[in-house]
């Protein structure tokens, strides 16, 4: 037997894809817009992470934040940086069917949840993450209580494990201690744990 060269198994692969490809009948077929197709396996994880943090069905949710943590445990960095940076996506055309909906601000809940137990367990895979989670915590145009105060609680961790600081110490972190919270609304302290 011999083994096929890069450019033979190429050639075979896009000949078989296109057999396979001419039997599903036309309106089985899912056209998806690849301009939003991630170009690198780092930016791919962190979409197909963030679409199940946004899906309807909680567990899958669960199931997301639980993949963010082993990535961090991993010491996958850059691909927490990768999801981190999906903070502010309203929607998801690739990943997620384009006729259902994509619930944003689960993802970001679930992501800001992710983030704090993350850096809980393993902050130096986070490090880079101090100045956005910072920003969130102090975001008053945004003023989800449970969203900011998971930021908040992600900054004192970083801050306790000597991995995150800004340039006024004092300021910042008191800044986050006591994160201003809607005067017409009480604040319970609201926490949600993650199994080990």
């Amino acid at each position: 037997t011999k083994f096929l060269d890069d450019h033979e198994s190429s050639s075979l692969l896009s000949w078989y894809l296109d057999r396979l490809v001419d039997r599903i009948d036309p309106e089985d077929k899912e056209n998806i817009d690849l301009r939003g197709v991630p170009d690198t396996p780092t930016h791919a994880v962190a979409h197909f992470v963030v679409a199940y943090l946004s899906d309807v069905d909680l567990r899958l949710r669960w199931k997301a934040a639980h993949a963010g943590r082993r990535l961090a445990r991993l010491g996958h960095g850059e691909e927490l940086k990768a999801i981190l940076e999906l903070y502010e996506r309203a929607e998801d055309n690739v990943f997620r069917a384009p006729e259902k909906p994509y619930y944003w601000l689960a993802a970001r809940l679930w992501m800001m949840i992710m983030f704090d137990r993350i850096c809980l367990e393993t902050p130096s895979t986070v490090e880079h993450a101090g100045k956005r989670l910072y920003q969130i915590a102090l975001d008053s145009s945004f003023p989800h209580i449970l969203i900011r105060d998971f930021a908040a609680d992600a900054c004192r961790k970083l801050h306790e494990s000597d991995v995150f600081h800004l340039v006024n110490s004092q300021s910042w972190y008191r800044s986050i201690l006591v994160l201003q919270r809607p005067a017409q609304m009480p604040s319970p302290r609201v926490r949600m744990i993650f199994s080990r």
